[in-house]
């Protein structure tokens, strides 16, 4: 896309948030070009007219700054006295920006199975055609929703074509009934220095060559500044304490690991050891059935099924699962059923990999909340929940087992995992490299 000055794309980030509408609520094409030809009409006079020393000019220049690229508009001044100069080369090169814009659009808008794809290669060809940057057209694909529908696709180009026929004709409520910029009384405007609200980084075209589990998910809502007011957005403020409750479920169950984790070692360690006991190598099934009734009613082994479902409970609700679905899970939770050692033995196992889980995804949801709000926590979630797959976090446990020989290690993961070079093993592999960077910096971006 061609560039304007300074440009700020802040008002893309609100589109997902759109009540839904029609195609021609949307686009509002009618509407928009007579508005657009109404333009045109006053350009004559306007070009004619004297060079823009008014407040109007400054603000019909600012609309075309929050839609064309850096460097194309040339009329700020520096000085704080500074007014706009728009000159006779600076409207005919908006109407060809604005104009190339609103076709590309509509072409976008025609295509039939349209991808985000499309839209990159097609913002990319406008930005080569009008000399744009590499920065401006990263600026530009800022806001694309990746993965989205065909329906958020276009929901987003109506968003863009609304604001490149908005800023045109903003210029025309500026100078009504013919009235030019220099016929109107000449005003000051005071310096004001803006409160900056951070922006989310938009989707790249590297981005969009990842596999789905590795491509970061667009925030929701706008990253808001502490220091500054703002009117939240439907369903933000609910987004927001959800948001919050989530982490802080998260950040209390980590507070508990340390003492979990010997808990459930204890548990591995005495059921390895009533499983060896208990189970004979040779012999009939009578003697494995008076086995069986000895561990079965063993107050110890009770007593480690009980806390082993107590701990699987609460790992389960930390990460936000239901927990009234199993009720042998309860039961046993309650003394009311016993594991047999070999199950004891998985769901410890599980335990591990889930506490593992919680300990990553507590600490990267805090980086998370730093740098994008708990306003926008369902971004981490999606992007988390796509890679935290239970056997990357089984395998971590095992590399960090200093009691199991590494030939063991090998034989456990390949269980998991298949064989070396196998597909499963590079997606696992990528996910983990995944995890680790949501763990340090709370985001895929």
């Amino acid at each position: 896309m061609a560039e304007v000055q300074k440009a700020d794309v802040s008002i893309y980030n609100n589109l997902n948030t759109q009540k839904p509408m029609s195609l021609a609520d949307m686009l509002n094409i009618g509407k928009s070009s007579y508005e657009l030809s109404k333009l045109k009409e006053l350009y004559p006079a306007m070009i004619s007219g004297e060079q823009a020393r008014s407040k109007a000019a400054e603000i019909g220049a600012s609309q075309a700054e929050q839609l064309l690229d850096p460097n194309v508009a040339k009329g700020k001044a520096e000085s704080k006295k500074a007014i706009v100069d728009l000159n006779e080369t600076e409207l005919k090169n908006l109407t060809a920006h604005s104009n190339a814009t609103i076709s590309g659009i509509q072409k976008l808008f025609n295509k039939q199975d349209l991808t985000a794809q499309d839209v990159v290669r097609e913002a990319t060809e406008l930005n080569r055609i009008h000399g744009g940057s590499p920065q401006a057209l990263e600026k530009t694909l800022q806001g694309i929703p990746n993965g989205g529908s065909q329906t958020d696709l276009k929901a987003w180009l109506a968003q863009q074509l609304a604001t490149t026929t908005g800023s045109l004709s903003q210029l025309e409520k500026q100078y009504p009934s013919g009235i030019l910029p220099g016929q109107l009384p000449q005003t000051q405007t005071p310096q004001v220095q803006e409160t900056k609200t951070p922006q989310a980084p938009g989707v790249t075209p590297q981005a969009m060559n990842l596999p789905d589990f590795s491509q970061p998910v667009k925030t929701p809502y706008p990253m808001r500044n502490p220091n500054s007011p703002y009117l939240p957005m439907p369903s933000e403020e609910a987004d927001k304490v959800s948001g919050i409750n989530y982490r802080d479920n998260l950040v209390s169950r980590q507070s508990q690991l340390t003492t979990e984790k010997r808990n459930v070692e204890e548990v591995i360690k005495e059921a390895k050891k009533l499983k060896e006991s208990i189970f004979p190598t040779s012999g009939i099934a009578g003697a494995i059935t008076r086995k069986v009734s000895t561990w079965a009613g063993d107050p110890t082994y009770i007593q480690l099924s009980k806390d082993l479902a107590n701990t699987t409970l609460s790992n389960m609700k930390a990460l936000g699962l239901k927990t009234d679905a199993d009720k042998q899970l309860s039961s046993a939770a309650n003394g009311d059923y016993t594991y047999p050692p070999e199950i004891l033995l998985n769901i410890a196992d599980r335990a591990q990999a889930d506490m593992k889980n919680i300990d990553m995804q507590a600490t990267g949801a805090q980086k998370f909340t730093d740098r994008f709000g708990d306003n926008n926590m369902k971004k981490f979630q999606q992007e988390w929940s796509k890679n935290a797959d239970s056997k990357i976090f089984q395998i971590m446990n095992l590399a960090e087992d200093g009691s199991m020989p590494t030939q063991d290690k090998q034989k456990e993961i390949a269980k998991l995992l298949g064989p070396v070079g196998s597909k499963e093993r590079k997606t696992a592999e990528q996910k983990y490299r995944n995890l680790i960077k949501l763990q340090q910096t709370g985001s895929l971006e």
